[in-house]
């Protein structure tokens, strides 16, 4: 990690660059056979959107003074109202936010089951619309920011330009690379750390993962793609880290777990708040499996991240 960390400016701020939905939230005992009515427990909606999500994890984790900017696109409709209003009460800043007339703000069914698993069905709606404001939003904000944090929700070709920029100002570059996409040649030469899950992971690599040595071998092959640093997260099996100072497994912290929905997104927003302090890889990566661990023990996306002082008194 020195041949990058050295070069940022801790304590500047993070930029967040994707979707935000409005998620619509069924707790089922099981998912209906097609052609098949099956009765549900329970139906809520809470803010959502990998960007979203991951921002409320990176402010919430942070000290006071710190700014997360979010760029994103939402429909002019009532979802679309409601995620700017939650987002501003966090303290994101939504100044480059831009609103879509006539179009749709992003929504994601979400199935939950009793064992806290669940399966996501998106339509991404004004995600879908991204142009030349928000590049010029990124251009702006790179000058006074240490780290980039983007997922795969919106159009690769807004990301991949964002990496470059991001890049060309010495910030680093973390990528959720979800959901699975087919990018553009030398996407990931612009990537610093990518953090897959085991399926992301698979797809990237080819091998599935049953154990940590499955673990080690797609991380390293990951890493021959561009990224330096992956970080391959394993459910309550922790994460896996390869990286320039250190390759390893990483353990997790145990929960009683409650819905799982949002716990890539508390560890990439977390990761990215801790790394933003200067803290190591490996200690970011503590951080942000604490942060994982206690979004698990609750409902909800945005609303399940966990303060600072929270994930202090779970590391301790």
């Amino acid at each position: 990690m020195k041949s990058f960390l050295n070069k940022m400016q801790t304590d500047k701020n993070i930029v967040v660059l994707g979707a935000l939905n409005m998620d619509l939230n069924i707790h089922t005992n099981r998912v209906p056979e097609v052609g098949e009515t099956f009765e549900g427990d329970s139906f809520y909606t809470n803010p959502g959107g990998k960007a979203g999500n991951q921002a409320v994890s990176a402010i919430k984790s942070s000290k006071s003074d710190k700014e997360i900017y979010l760029i994103s696109s939402i429909g002019d409709d009532i979802f679309g109202k409601d995620l700017i209003s939650y987002l501003s009460e966090q303290r994101i800043n939504v100044e480059n936010i831009e609103v879509k007339k006539s179009v749709s703000s992003g929504i994601a069914i979400i199935i939950l089951l009793p064992d806290g698993q669940n399966s996501v069905n998106p339509v991404y709606g004004a995600n879908e619309i991204f142009n030349q404001k928000q590049i010029d939003s990124i251009k702006k904000l790179s000058k006074s920011s240490s780290i980039l944090l983007a997922q795969q929700e919106i159009p690769l070709d807004v990301t991949f330009q964002s990496l470059k920029i991001a890049k060309s100002n010495n910030m680093i570059t973390i990528l959720d690379p979800s959901p699975n996409k087919i990018v553009p040649e030398n996407f990931y030469d612009y990537v610093d750390i990518i953090t897959p899950n085991e399926i992301e992971a698979e797809y990237l690599s080819g091998i599935s993962i049953t154990s940590l040595e499955d673990a080690k071998k797609s991380a390293e092959y990951i890493s021959s793609l561009g990224p330096k640093n992956v970080i391959i997260t394993l459910d309550d099996r922790g994460s896996w880290l390869h990286s320039e100072d250190f390759i390893g497994h990483i353990k997790s912290y145990k929960v009683n777990v409650v819905a799982s929905v949002a716990a890539g997104d508390a560890f990439n927003g977390a990761l990215a708040s801790s790394l933003s302090t200067g803290s190591s890889l490996v200690t970011s990566v503590k951080f942000a499996s604490a942060a994982a661990a206690l979004s698990v023990s609750r409902k909800g996306s945005q609303e399940s991240m966990p303060d600072l002082f929270e994930i202090k008194e779970i590391l301790s």
